[in-house]
């Protein structure tokens, strides 16, 4: 199977065919729904809790700096958020990664977020919060090992009723 003139990994055919079905039915002017697999899109995204809900892009719409996007690359879709615009195309950054990818071209990319699904609550990626998180997130790139460690850390003391019991 191949898309975008490249061959998609093997053992990841199933699932790019339910991928394919999806955008297929977001082209039709659907919002499909997709459960957050992998660790990539952390922490806006719980693998294997949220959903995200995703439009098809339409052909003149605008992509910008932070909107999160579906796209293929390296044999695999991906979710990701757009981290800088270039003339060469879209540099990709997943909210839980530090490492910037190549450009993609606009040829690649899908389906572009619309809402995501916390705990049954559905969050428009347009709210003013969303918006600011995801340009935060992305200025503080660098950081981002430390902050998630700290969370870590904080989660595992407050698990321990907050008190250090060591």
């Amino acid at each position: 199977m191949e898309i975008a003139g490249t061959t998609i990994d093997k053992g990841y055919e199933k699932e790019a065919s339910l991928i394919l079905e999806l955008i297929e039915i977001a082209k039709t002017g659907k919002t499909v729904r997709m459960l957050g697999i992998g660790n990539s899109m952390q922490p806006l995204l719980k693998s294997g809790e949220d959903y995200i809900w995703l439009e098809a892009v339409k052909e003149q719409e605008r992509l910008k700096r932070g909107d999160v996007i579906l796209y293929f690359s390296a044999g695999h879709f991906i979710l990701h958020r757009i981290f800088r615009v270039t003339e060469r195309g879209y540099e990709m950054l997943g909210d839980g990664n530090v490492m910037v990818e190549p450009p993609i071209p606009r040829e690649q990319i899908y389906l572009k977020a619309v809402v995501y699904e916390k705990n049954g609550k559905k969050i428009s990626a347009s709210r003013w919060d969303m918006i600011v998180f995801g340009r935060v997130w992305l200025r503080i790139r660098p950081l981002r090992p430390w902050i998630r460690r700290g969370f870590r850390w904080v989660r595992r003391k407050i698990g321990k009723g907050g008190r250090n019991e060591g």
